[in-house]
């Protein structure tokens, strides 16, 4: 990770990997578009600007 991305979470830590296994990381190809949250078994909430029309 890269500093730029610590600095996105005021007062934010670093957690160890796999340590928050409700958390959803949204990518294309490469590219991090957006996080989300786990809220049942294949359900991801995200914010809806996240999502193309």
């Amino acid at each position: 990770h890269s500093r730029a991305q610590e600095e996105k979470v005021l007062g934010g830590q670093e957690c160890r990997p796999h340590s928050q296994p409700w958390q959803a990381a949204l990518f294309q190809g490469k590219q991090l578009l957006c996080g989300g949250v786990l809220i049942g078994g294949n359900w991801i909430l995200t914010a809806a600007h996240c999502k193309k029309p």
